[in-house]
């Protein structure tokens, strides 16, 4: 725990180097909160984020069936022209993007690559359906995206992911910020959120 991370003193972490020559050495520390923030922040930007079943009733939803399609929205707004955003969104463990790029990629709905680009508004420099975002980066428990302008606004982006382990898993806040000001920045609301085991939905 944190706690204990004090007390280990200046002696829990040394570098050297003997003979000639230079040093070059890093360090970083990754950590899990107990507790991420439930409610949503604006500092110049809203960040909102809720799920719905790919194939199911609409409406947003707090838990699924494992092994479920789980369409995640995200939705950010600005009041005024924004430059070089960073969004992050991580997932809850029990959820896994789906890169529908992929030929091998299993029941992936058709046009869902379509539907993931941003729906952006109309820009003469960039064509009507043109994303904000000039990057997109998938990893296994998150999505990046980054806008070198980010226009005045409201912009929704929606992407694929899949239920993969059933459990209760923390549900961390969506998060937005300008890079080189960092002051600029949002979340979203955070939360708990269910996968429940196949077997338990069929005998409900």
């Amino acid at each position: 725990p944190m706690s204990g991370l004090a007390d280990i003193g200046e002696a829990g972490l040394s570098f050297g180097v003997e003979g000639e020559g230079r040093l070059y050495y890093g360090a970083r520390l990754r950590y899990t909160p107990v507790d991420y923030p439930r409610e949503a922040a604006s500092r110049g930007l809203i960040v909102q984020r809720w799920y719905t079943l790919e194939d199911g009733p609409e409406g947003a939803v707090h838990s699924v069936e494992e092994g479920a399609l789980v369409r995640v929205h995200l939705r950010v707004a600005t009041h005024q022209n924004r430059h070089y955003v960073a969004i992050e969104d991580p997932l809850p463990a029990g959820l896994e993007p789906v890169d529908t790029t992929l030929k091998t990629t299993a029941s992936a709905p058709r046009g869902s690559g379509r539907s993931q680009r941003l729906m952006a508004r109309r820009s003469p420099q960039r064509g009507h359906w043109a994303s904000v975002f000039d990057r997109t980066e998938r990893r296994d428990d998150r999505i990046r995206l980054f806008s070198d302008r980010l226009p005045i606004g409201v912009h929704h982006f929606s992407y694929l992911a899949r239920a993969t382990t059933a459990g209760t898993f923390a549900q961390p806040p969506a998060h937005a910020e300008e890079m080189y000001t960092p002051e600029v920045s949002g979340r979203s609301r955070g939360g708990v959120f269910y996968v429940h085991p196949a077997l338990e939905i069929s005998q409900r």
